[in-house]
């Protein structure tokens, strides 16, 4: 790769291999190809099964070679993809969508058979697919008794009126419905080629077909490195610049920032203290995401169930400075149960605006230690599970010295884990304390609010509350497409309890700061589902 120019900047980076500081002009290259994008992952992807994708790296990739009725645009909204057309109903419980005139990569048509397949295998419970529950969140008709395996897939509430339309039908409204239809759980699937492949579909770049702007060139499962190139049957091919992805897996975020500095990469994704070195660049980027870092108390554990003690532990720590000073990446406080970015009243307020439940306060914490004091004792002594990452670590360290130096005589034992540890510890009720981190699925409070019903999986701190349990099953059932500001009024109430009853303790809201190369314009960072999406890039100038 020959060199097409110096970098100008003077890199003043603190070396995460303990190199100390380095000094020094980095040298940038650019590909001969110029419409040559290179990015990276932080893992290997897992599958590129549309249905059963759940990693943010499948999920990246499936979403660059297939594509739902919808995408999602640089403003978050749902549009129009393989939806040419869209008619709803007035209650909004029926949808007909027109699919596009458009091919699969082998030159057949996309047909509303294919969705139909994809949507009833999305449900199959003989497949396992972990996101089969999105059907049910989506208010698929017949869903629920499907993914449960009571009745046949073939009678969810998807079918083909002929070749190119397709019918839905709802059980209820629900108002984010056509926002999930740009996730991968939704995407069609050619039922015929699929059961040729059986076993061996999606592990291959020709046991797959696809219907998004890119294909795969070269893959084999768990690879380093891979290259996409651009689909020549894509329906709106003319748009789409780029003519070739090349990914790579890189693990160590100093090896990514290097790579960038080289010109090897075009997006580096950046460590907290990387950000916080390069805050300044022209090239830096954050962006805040729906995902939400926070404590979850076991309420079966004694002095757990205590009101008093656990709103004394959600007050004694400054949030503010956990996501400054730990984070560094653009990550800002939380207060609430719900972060920014899901939804938003009439006005164009966003739901999460104004929050403050449990905002730092040390001197009320104080004030509830003493009351939990005289009924649970002087001392006590809880654990705090974390995962065994940097990040996670490096919370639950200033998690601990801010509750102890704030409570007198409570004690914090830290015990890092491997992120599946902690998940089957807390699903088990293994824990006292667990730092917890959950994005959204879909845009809506109830991506969040739904984890605290008495029967939820993830409630994993087992607080219960017959009314909280019937708030929140009439907000997802109960509301009509004239009813949206009723609906929200409900799930604030719903949000008021959970901190009320001190469920969670907020920490912060979760930001990704990256380097993105002058090069190109238009790659998009989305909160919710797909995180990255570079299909609209456009490319500026490169020097020769």
């Amino acid at each position: 790769m020959k060199v097409k120019r110096m970098c100008l900047r003077i890199w003043i980076l603190t070396a995460v291999l303990g190199a100390g500081f380095l000094w020094g002009c980095q040298k940038k290259t650019t590909s001969d190809q110029p419409r040559h994008l290179r990015l990276s992952l932080d893992a290997e992807i897992s599958t590129l099964d549309a249905q059963a994708a759940m990693d943010s790296a499948s999920l990246e990739v499936v979403g660059c070679i297939m594509e739902g009725l919808y995408t999602i645009d640089g403003q978050g909204n749902a549009v129009n993809a393989m939806a040419e057309k869209t008619e709803r109903s007035e209650d909004g419980k029926t949808f007909i969508f027109t699919i596009r005139d458009s091919k699969w990569s082998d030159g057949s048509p996309v047909t509303a058979d294919d969705f139909v397949y994809g949507w009833q295998r999305a449900a199959d419970p003989a497949l396992g697919n972990s996101n089969a529950y999105l059907l049910e969140a989506a208010g698929i008709s017949g869903s629920k008794m499907a993914i449960s395996g009571e009745t046949s897939t073939e009678n969810i509430g998807v079918r083909a009126l002929d070749e190119r339309t397709l019918e839905v039908t709802l059980d209820h409204y629900v108002p984010y419905f056509e926002s999930m239809l740009a996730f991968p759980t939704f995407f069609p699937v050619k039922r015929q080629f699929a059961e040729q492949q059986g076993e061996r579909y999606g592990l291959t770049p020709d046991s797959l077909l696809y219907n998004g702007p890119f294909v795969m060139k070269d893959y084999s499962p768990s690879a380093t490195s891979f290259t996409l190139v651009k689909n020549r049957n894509y329906w709106d091919k003319e748009n789409v610049e780029t003519e070739m992805i090349t990914y790579q897996v890189i693990k160590a975020p100093q090896q990514g920032l290097l790579a960038y500095q080289n010109g090897d990469l075009d997006v580096a994704a950046l460590t907290g203290e990387q950000a916080d070195q390069l805050k300044y660049d022209p090239e830096y980027t954050v962006n805040l995401i729906s995902s939400l870092w926070y404590i979850s108390p076991n309420q079966k554990r004694e002095g757990l169930d205590n009101l008093n003690l656990r709103l004394a532990l959600a007050l004694a720590f400054d949030q503010e400075k956990a996501a400054e000073k730990v984070m560094k990446d653009g990550s800002k406080a939380a207060f609430g149960p719900v972060p920014f970015g899901l939804a938003k009243w009439k006005d164009g307020t966003d739901f999460a605006e104004g929050k403050g439940y449990l905002k730092t306060n040390k001197e009320k914490a104080a004030m509830y230690w003493e009351k939990a004091k005289k009924e649970l004792g002087q001392e006590i002594t809880l654990s705090l599970l974390a995962e065994d990452t940097e990040v996670s670590s490096l919370m639950a360290q200033y998690l601990q010295a801010e509750i102890e130096k704030t409570l007198p005589g409570v004690h914090i034992k830290i015990e890092t884990v491997p992120k599946k540890v902690r998940l089957s510890r807390m699903a088990s009720g293994d824990y006292d304390l667990g730092l917890v981190r959950w994005g959204a699925d879909f845009s809506d409070p109830e991506a969040f609010l739904d984890m605290w019903t008495s029967q939820s999986p993830y409630n994993y701190g087992s607080w219960s509350n017959k009314e909280y349990d019937e708030w929140i099953a009439k907000a997802g059932e109960a509301f009509g497409p004239e009813e949206t500001e009723e609906r929200l009024k409900l799930l604030k109430k719903a949000e008021e309890k959970v901190m009320e009853e001190a469920v969670i303790f907020p920490v912060c809201q979760k930001a990704y700061a990256y380097l993105v190369s002058s090069k190109i314009s238009g790659a998009e960072f989305h909160p919710v589902g797909i995180n990255r999406i570079f299909k609209n890039l456009s490319w500026n100038q490169v020097d020769k």
